[in-house]
C-alpha cells in the first residue's frame, strides 16, 4: 500500500499538515523503492479490496496511490464500511468478476462510481453519486464521516438518501460547517458485484452558504437500527465466497429490547465517541446495558491517539439486563495508571474481556449505550 516510511502518521487530509523532514537518501528511496512510486509505471488492471478503517492500507492514501496509476489503466476499489482489516460480503463477487474479466474475457465491470459533495438549495451538504450502468444497480449505500483526518478511527455514519433517478443524492448534515466531510458510496449491482465510489471530501463552508442542521446526541446506540455503527476487530481478511464471517448480529434480549449480540473472542467497538455528534460532554458518565447468563468480567476501554484507558467491571450471570456506568476518572491509562481527564480526545469505545479472552457463555447482548450528563 505504501506511504509507510515517512507518511504513516501524517494523514493525507491533516488539519495542520506538516511536511516530512527528508534527507537526500530519503528522497531517493521515495522515488525508486517506496510502493507509492510504482503506480505511474504499472499497466496491469488493479483491484484494491480493503476496509475503511484498516490500519495498514489507510483508505485516503489508497485512493492517492490508485490515482497515480498510468492514465487508461483500469482500476476499481472496494471498501467494507466501518471494518478494520476485513473484506465483507459482496466483495467476494467483485473479486470473482474481476478475475473472470481479465483472465477469461468474461465482460467488463462497471466503472468506478462518481461521487461529489455540494450544497443543496437549503445549504445542507449533499453527496451526489453517479453510478455506471444505473439500470443494473440494486442498491446504493452512502457513508460519511466528520472532522477526523485519521482514517483508522473515522466514524462512518449512514447518509440519508434523498432521491434516486440515475443518480443518488444523500444529505450529509453537520454541526459545524468548518469541519471537513468525507463521503463514499458502495454501489451494489444486480449480479452481486459491489464497487466503492470515488472518495469525496470537502469543507462545507468552502462550498458556499452552508448551513449546520445537525445536533449533539446523548444517545449513542439504542438497538433500533440493527448493530448501528458497531464493529469488531477483523473477523477474517480473505474474501472467500460463502465463508465471510460477521462477528456481530442484531438480537432481541430480555424484555424484548433490541440490541446486538457477540460471542467468542470478538470485542465490539465503535468510533462514535470521536464523532462531534456523539462526543462525551464534560463531566458526563458513560452508561450501557448488558445481558449475560454467566458470571464474567467486562472491560470498558476507550482509546485516544497513542493511549488506551480501561476499567474492569465484574458482572453476575442474570436473566435480565445489568446497567454499567463509568466516569472518565475511573478509566486508568494502561501504562501509567493515570485517569482519563475528559472525553474530548477519545476516538474509540471497545467492550472486551481481560486479555481479550472469550466471552463466558454462548453470547452476550448490549443495548442502550448513552451519556448521562451532569
Amino acid at each position: 500500500c505504501g506511504w509507510n516510511r515517512f507518511y504513516r502518521n501524517i494523514p493525507r487530509f491533516a488539519k495542520r499538515p506538516h511536511p516530512a523532514e527528508l534527507t537526500e537518501a530519503d528522497k531517493v528511496w521515495l522515488a525508486g523503492m517506496a510502493p507509492e512510486a510504482y503506480p505511474p509505471y504499472l499497466a496491469c488492471p488493479m483491484l484494491f479490496l480493503s476496509a475503511t478503517n484498516d490500519h495498514h492500507g489507510k483508505m485516503d492514501r489508497a485512493y492517492q496511490t490508485l490515482e497515480r496509476m498510468k492514465e487508461g489503466t483500469p482500476w476499481r476499489i472496494g471498501l467494507t464500511a466501518r471494518q478494520r482489516h476485513h473484506v465483507g460480503p459482496g466483495f467476494d463477487k467483485t473479486l470473482l468478476a474481476w478475475m473472470d474479466c481479465w483472465l477469461k474475457g468474461g465482460g467488463k465491470l462497471p466503472e468506478t462510481p462518481g461521487a461529489s459533495i455540494a450544497l443543496d438549495a437549503d445549504g445542507v451538504p449533499t453527496l451526489t453519486v453517479t453510478p455506471d450502468r444505473p439500470t443494473s444497480v440494486k442498491a446504493i449505500h452512502v457513508y460519511y464521516a466528520v472532522d477526523n483526518p485519521d482514517a483508522v478511527s473515522r466514524n462512518w455514519r449512514d447518509g440519508e438518501v434523498e432521491k434516486t433517478d440515475g443518480e443518488v443524492k444523500a444529505l450529509l448534515p453537520v454541526m459545524d460547517v468548518n469541519q471537513r466531510l468525507f463521503a463514499i458510496a458502495n454501489v451494489c449491482y444486480q449480479d452481486g458485484v459491489v464497487l466503492t465510489s470515488q472518495l469525496a471530501t470537502a469543507i462545507p463552508a468552502d462550498l458556499g452558504d452552508a448551513k449546520a442542521t445537525d445536533t449533539h446526541s446523548l444517545a449513542i446506540y439504542d438497538g433500533s437500527d440493527g448493530i448501528g455503527m458497531w464493529t469488531t476487530n477483523s473477523p477474517g481478511t480473505d474474501p472467500i465466497p460463502g465463508r465471510i464471517r460477521t462477528a456481530l448480529k442484531p438480537s432481541v434480549g430480555p424484555d424484548g429490547r433490541k440490541g446486538f449480540a457477540v460471542g467468542g473472542r470478538f470485542s465490539p467497538l465503535t468510533y462514535q465517541l470521536g464523532d462531534p455528534k456523539w462526543r462525551g460532554p464534560d463531566g458526563a458518565k458513560l452508561s450501557l446495558d448488558i445481558a449475560t447468563s454467566k458470571d464474567q468480567t467486562l472491560v470498558v476501554a476507550v482509546l485516544e491517539p497513542h493511549r488506551e484507558y480501561r476499567k474492569a467491571v465484574a458482572l453476575k450471570g442474570s436473566p435480565g439486563w445489568q446497567t454499567v456506568v463509568v466516569s472518565a476518572d475511573e478509566l486508568g491509562e494502561t501504562k501509567t495508571g493515570l485517569p482519563l481527564e475528559n472525553w474530548s480526545s477519545v476516538t474509540t469505545l471497545e467492550l472486551t474481556r481481560p486479555g481479550k479472552a472469550p466471552w463466558a457463555g454462548e453470547e452476550v447482548r448490549f443495548t442502550d449505550v448513552r451519556w448521562i450528563a451532569q
